[in-house]
């Protein structure tokens, strides 16, 4: 059941995010908008934009399967309309739109639909990309939540009021998952004992005399890629075209039941690469664990390992597998210290999975209160496009190109995920060049 405080709740929930404003700064255009059914006792002279509920926040409809939106959707202005129609009427300073943005916009930020339907699920237990609305309607390319933004600015100005535009910038936001650190991490002792295995013919002689190289510090160990990232901002954006960019390395600690740099070596990596990361200006954030995606009570155990690797404290957080599987996991993820979050793209299609291109506070859309976490939603990690979209070189160039010209377009946060693994040069891997060409489109955008 939901009531008229909480639909309340939400409508003014959606209309900040729509407007990108401050909570107090929204208040002053609350007289303009009205949420509800066209009344005919106004004032003639009274401005008014009229936007009509559809069914979504009646209470015999929300939280239930009759509150999902029906395919085909249809339209406004060229945009997808999950609820309500297409009908505009105007009569002096009054607009009447029938075109429900409002519950259209809270369906696709919340990650409503994953409540609803919480029987569909991957082998991961997250929600796959393929069942979602935005791509089953087919604009998982689009961030429509954005479009609705300028509608509703468009609608207000027919009617006299002008709705200054936020002051926010085209941005990139670099970031890294560090899954590995080491191509080898347990130690020269390790390697050692792999040499009888070269001996009688089942390991590759070059393959033990690098390892032994990088353990002896005479070679670079290949997952060693973290100057790239500076390099590419430095040549690339900042120089160029004074982009604001900011990098992001999350690195993945575990906890102490499911360990991952409790061992002496890897510890001794990690701690002397965060350091580098920090003097250079990047930022250092949580990779939370697999088994954090079933048992979020252990984010706090791990934001404190990492605390003390890096010796600051930790705000940011990126699930490992993209696997913050439930929305009310968010209650944990707050508790545990994180405010910035940067997990919700899709793992097998990338695209705009909450409908928007830049950050934004998210709520739970079951308890209509703030999480108190922003949200930098992923827009493209490169293992979507290879191995899950099975796109060629040239498609996933052209793919990349279309979701940065949308989050230009928007004067959104561009937020891209690339493995330090995926950097490593060999054969088939296209990840190192479509690196450098999407650098080189923010270059020439």
């Amino acid at each position: 059941m939901i009531n008229n405080e909480q639909i309340s709740k939400a409508f003014k929930y959606t209309l900040k995010v729509l407007l990108d404003m401050s909570t107090e700064d929204v208040a002053n255009y609350c007289q303009f908008i009205k949420y509800l059914p066209r009344r005919e006792n106004f004032f003639p002279e009274e401005r008014v934009l009229y936007i009509i509920p559809s069914n979504f926040f009646d209470s015999a409809i929300y939280g239930t399967e009759k509150s999902l939106p029906l395919l085909p959707l249809k339209e406004i202005s060229g945009i997808p309309l999950l609820f309500g129609y297409n009908k505009i009427t105007h009569d002096g300073n009054r607009l009447v739109v029938y075109a429900d943005i409002i519950a259209s916009a809270f369906f696709l930020l919340t990650r409503y639909e994953e409540l609803i339907r919480k029987d569909v699920r991957d082998e991961h237990r997250r929600f796959p990309g393929e069942e979602s609305l935005p791509f089953r309607a087919d604009f998982i390319h689009r961030p429509v939540v954005d479009e609705y933004a300028d509608l509703l600015r468009s609608w207000l100005k027919i009617i006299g009021i002008n709705v200054p535009l936020p002051k926010r910038k085209f941005s990139l936001q670099l970031t890294c998952d560090v899954d590995h650190i080491n191509t080898n991490p347990f130690g020269i002792i390790s390697v050692l004992r792999r040499i009888p295995s070269f001996v009688l013919g089942r390991q590759n002689f070059m393959t033990v005399i690098n390892s032994l190289a990088i353990q002896l510090n005479l070679k670079t160990d290949p997952l060693h890629t973290f100057d790239i990232y500076f390099d590419a901002l430095q040549k690339g954006i900042t120089e160029v075209q004074n982009i604001r960019s900011e990098i992001t390395f999350f690195f993945l600690v575990g906890s102490n039941k499911y360990a991952s740099l409790n061992r002496t070596n890897y510890r001794k990596t990690a701690i002397s690469i965060i350091r580098k990361i920090i003097m250079k200006g990047g930022n250092i954030g949580l990779h939370a664990s697999y088994q954090a995606g079933s048992e979020p009570d252990l984010l706090h155990e791990e934001c404190d390992i990492l605390e003390q690797l890096c010796e600051c404290k930790i705000l940011r957080n990126r699930h490992h597998y993209l696997r913050w599987n439930e929305i009310e996991d968010g209650w944990e993820i707050k508790n545990s210290g994180i405010n910035w979050d940067s997990t919700l793209g899709y793992p097998d299609v990338a695209g705009f999975r909450l409908g928007i291109c830049r950050p934004f506070q998210l709520l739970d859309p079951e308890r209509m209160e703030l999480f108190e976490i922003e949200e930098h939603p992923l827009i493209l990690m490169e293992g979507t496009l290879s191995e899950r979209m099975q796109l060629s070189f040239d498609e996933a160039y052209d793919y990349s190109k279309n979701l940065i010209r949308q989050t230009r377009k928007h004067s959104g946060e561009f937020v891209m995920l690339w493995h330090n693994s995926s950097l490593i040069l060999h054969q088939n891997n296209y990840y190192p060049a479509l690196f450098n060409k999407i650098i080189d489109i923010m270059e020439m955008s």
